[in-house]
């Protein structure tokens, strides 16, 4: 089972190359490959005893979201024009960072910045799909692929049919959320 974290650790590392070399576009490979199995590498991390490892894992895709979205900033020639959804995007990250400051409930200030950090985690990924050159990105290549992940899938699905099973019985999940 421990492949799965090799396949998520995989994903991350050849998107962030690819990121790195100014080639964003391959974030998807991170988003179609690595985040649908992040739960289950993390379970299996702790399954197979490298719990060490488990908060690299965690980190790692805001690392990656990070990375691309500054380095879209970054490269900006002007600011594109906010529309609708874009502000109100952005009213959701910006309240959610006011309560991170505000006097409210009985969390610290450091569960609070956990939270923002989960809760903040798709606005971020909707901002790197509005700042992407859509014209750079080869449609059908990524339809191939999610094609493919669909089938992988349903065979997941099927085998769990068939043994009236889980794949997450296999993978350790109930005990990594009962550590």
């Amino acid at each position: 089972m421990f492949v799965f974290a090799l396949i998520y650790a995989a994903g991350f590392f050849y998107a962030l190359k690819e990121i790195l070399a100014r080639r964003y576009e391959q974030i998807l490979v991170f988003f179609l490959i690595s985040l649908p199995i992040y739960i289950t590498a993390l379970s299996t991390l702790h399954q197979t005893g490298l719990d060490v490892l488990v908060p690299a894992f965690q980190y790692s895709k805001e690392i990656i979201v990070l990375t691309t979205l500054a380095m879209l900033v970054f490269q900006l020639d002007a600011w594109p024009k906010l529309n609708l959804l874009d502000k109100l995007v952005l009213g959701y990250f910006l309240w959610n960072f006011i309560y991170v400051f505000l006097p409210l409930g009985s969390f610290g200030i450091y569960d609070k910045l956990i939270a923002f950090k989960n809760v903040s985690f798709f606005p971020l990924i909707y901002f790197i799909g509005r700042l992407m050159n859509i014209e750079k990105i080869w449609i059908a290549k990524w339809q191939s692929w999610i094609l493919v992940l669909t089938i992988f899938a349903g065979i997941v699905v099927l085998f769990e049919v068939i043994g009236s099973t889980h794949l997450q019985k296999f993978t350790g999940y109930a005990d990594y959320y009962r550590k």
